[in-house]
């Protein structure tokens, strides 16, 4: 493997990583909004979604330096 294609993974990873954080702030403060009960649950919905493609997205690139 070489050099420029493990920086890439790297960024892609950390990158991943941090959307996966700011997702989690997100559902924090959605918790604490003032919109409806349903409005709320739909965005945690779609959330969970997001952060499960992004770890299947982690995991593939964590299982091709394998």
């Amino acid at each position: 493997m070489n050099v420029n294609n493990v920086n890439a993974k790297t960024v892609w990873s950390d990158a991943i990583e941090t959307t996966l954080h700011e997702l989690d702030a997100l559902m924090i403060a959605i918790r604490y909004s003032e919109v409806s009960l349903e409005a709320r649950a739909a965005l945690v919905v779609d959330i969970m979604e997001m952060r499960h493609a992004l770890g299947l997205e982690k995991l593939q690139l964590i299982r091709k330096d394998i």
